[in-house]
């Protein structure tokens, strides 16, 4: 089944392509002749016969300017764990593109955890000859760690794909987060829950504690966007169990905006495993004056 992490980080490259052309090489040039490659959105099902559908996240066509015909087709995938099966499928959806298109196909795999993307860009043996696929792989290691506000700036996007790649890295998250968040500072406030949300679901609790912390400066000057973040994302990670890390997000933001938070009230916080209770005083804690008005009715 697909999950919303999947869809999220799908997402985010069909609408920024560009991401996809900066971080590998396609056997193309960086140009056309006539210009800069159109990107193309195709239909991404590759069924050719009936016996099982083969269907890519997405499908780009790569076309010269004013061209009909593409000059390469580029299957797109996610993929955030390791599945032999869907390896297996790979030459498949290939040979399909190739052959609808009547032009070369490649394969590009976005990996979140450096393991799968080792995993990934592998070479597969087609047959007992020469035969491979080598699919093109971002990853961890071909994504920069992004930690510089100013760049991060200059460049939201990729901002948010250097945060998906090290977020839960804890000896640069921070700087990352900050970055990111920066970053954040002039985007819409729709722009901003799309991102975050996409960066949120992706990481480790203790990271998505750090990004909220991280993200308090913005929130003072529109409170309404933390609350929302959380909200949206815990719904999306709700099937992981992981409450604690958000109650560590609580405290963490009552803490950063001056509010005393007693040890009794603490160890309550960090004992609770309701995430609608916890969402409801992650919410409070942005805008309360103490902490007797987060857990006013909870005596």
């Amino acid at each position: 089944m697909i999950t919303p992490e999947h869809e999220l980080v799908t997402d985010l490259f069909c609408d920024h392509v560009e991401l996809i052309e900066q971080h590998v090489q396609l056997p193309i040039p960086r140009e056309s002749p006539s210009g800069p490659w159109i990107w193309r959105p195709a239909r991404s099902e590759l069924t050719v016969v009936s016996p099982s559908e083969l269907r890519a996240d997405a499908l780009f066509e790569v076309l010269e300017p004013g061209a009909a015909k593409p000059e390469l087709v580029v299957v797109f995938e996610v993929q955030l764990a390791r599945k032999e099966g869907k390896r297996r499928s790979w030459p498949m959806y290939l040979a399909s593109a190739a052959y609808r298109y009547s032009c070369p196909a490649v394969l590009v795999v976005v990996c979140l955890d450096r393991g799968v993307a080792d995993w990934a860009r592998r070479e597969f043996r087609t047959n007992v000859g020469d035969n491979r696929l080598a699919p093109l792989v971002i990853g961890p290691d071909e994504v920069a760690v992004l930690g510089d506000p100013a760049q991060a700036i200059a460049s939201p996007v990729l901002s948010v794909l250097s945060a998906l790649m090290h977020g839960s890295d804890e000896k640069v998250r921070d700087a990352v987060f900050e970055a990111l968040a920066a970053a954040m500072h002039k985007v819409p406030d729709d722009d901003v829950r799309t991102y975050t949300n996409v960066v949120y679901s992706s990481v480790d609790p203790e990271a998505r504690a750090a990004l909220l912390e991280a993200f308090m400066p913005l929130t003072e000057d529109r409170p309404s966007l933390l609350g929302d973040i959380f909200a949206r994302g815990e719904a999306r990670g709700e099937a992981r169990g992981e409450a604690h890390g958000e109650a560590q997000a609580v405290v963490k933001v009552l803490l950063t905006r001056g509010v005393e938070v007693p040890d009794s009230v603490r160890e309550a916080i960090l004992a609770c495993q309701d995430r609608a209770q916890l969402d409801k005083w992650l919410v409070r804690a942005v805008t309360a004056a103490t902490v007797d008005e987060v857990m006013a009715d909870e005596d």
